[in-house]
């Protein structure tokens, strides 16, 4: 059931159309956590980890209560081993990219990241035994080219310590996609919240064993509140609730319009102008992504079933 949330922003779509929006929707608004991150002026990464637990935690249990009403605590506690075990790889890819962030470029991590679609497939072929139709092998393939061409000049000046944290983290996501695929029939949004209280506790500890302090200017803890409800704990919530309705091969392409549009958004907010690489990058993904997905919207608004 995707409850009242999806129904009000997708009626009249069936369930595969519903995921392939929500999922589109989660990559908009990750989109917009890097160039938050590039516009704090003192908040370090464990305060960013912190803080931003407020702005999430908060935005999950509305989403639970949106769904599923008085009834979110007898859902949340139905399915809690599976939302602890879940947490566990989101916590780690939370600190990792982070930690990458400030290690290397944007760029480089985001291509790192973008290899998650790849290990999903694989992975959820290998485990979960789902099929993987060839539109989306050979629209993941020429997204691959894009993403090489939108972060080549920031892998060839990253450090190999950023690139091995965004790995990590590349890894940690795909197993993260694993366990929400796996449980799909039990309601997954608590592993959001679980994992941020994890994410906050290891902040907490790191912050006072370092004696850094954890008080941030007002401008960067609105900034990181962004970052936490606005762009990461509401991307999270929309990838969530689309895991139950596509497979995760295909959520995971459609959340690659994150490479996207990131870029751009820093155009605009920072004034860093995109290379020639980075848009021809940029166009390769997009063409990719409609390659991959616009064949099937006819067959999702006549009422596809849920991918199995």
């Amino acid at each position: 059931m995707s409850g009242i949330m999806t129904d009000a922003v997708t009626t009249g779509l069936s369930h595969s159309a519903k995921g392939a929006f929500l999922a589109a929707g989660a990559g908009l608004t990750f989109s917009f956590y890097g160039l938050l991150f590039r516009l704090l002026n003192e908040a370090g990464v464990w305060h960013i980890i912190l803080f931003r637990t407020l702005g999430i935690v908060p935005l999950v249990v509305l989403a639970l209560y949106l769904v599923h009403g008085r009834k979110l605590w007898t859902v949340a506690a139905t399915g809690w081993r599976a939302g602890l075990i879940a947490a566990v790889p989101l916590a780690a890819a939370q600190i990792l990219i982070n930690l990458a962030f400030a290690e290397t470029t944007v760029a480089s991590v985001l291509f790192v990241t973008a290899l998650v679609p790849f290990g999903t497939a694989l992975c959820a072929r290998l485990f979960l035994k789902e099929r993987i139709e060839k539109r989306v092998i050979a629209g993941m393939a020429v997204a691959l080219i894009g993403v090489t061409f939108v972060a080549g000049s920031g892998i060839a000046q990253g450090r190999i310590w950023g690139l091995a944290l965004a790995l990590t983290a590349m890894v940690s996501i795909v197993v993260y996609n694993l366990v929400l695929r796996a449980n799909r029939d039990v309601e997954m949004l608590p592993s959001v919240a679980y994992s941020c209280l994890m994410t906050a506790g290891v902040a907490f500890v790191m912050l006072i064993s370092t004696g850094g302090g954890i008080g941030v200017a007002a401008h960067d803890f609105a900034l990181i509140q962004l970052m936490g409800a606005g762009s990461l704990g509401a991307g999270l919530v929309l990838f969530t609730l689309a895991s139950r309705l596509r497979s995760v091969a295909e959520l995971s392409l459609l959340t690659q319009i994150e490479i996207v549009l990131t870029p751009f958004w820093v155009w605009l907010g920072v004034g860093e102008v995109p290379t020639l690489t980075t848009l021809i990058g940029g166009v390769l993904i997009v063409l990719a992504l409609i390659f991959a997905v616009a064949p099937g919207f006819g067959r999702w608004r006549a009422g596809g079933g849920v991918v199995r």
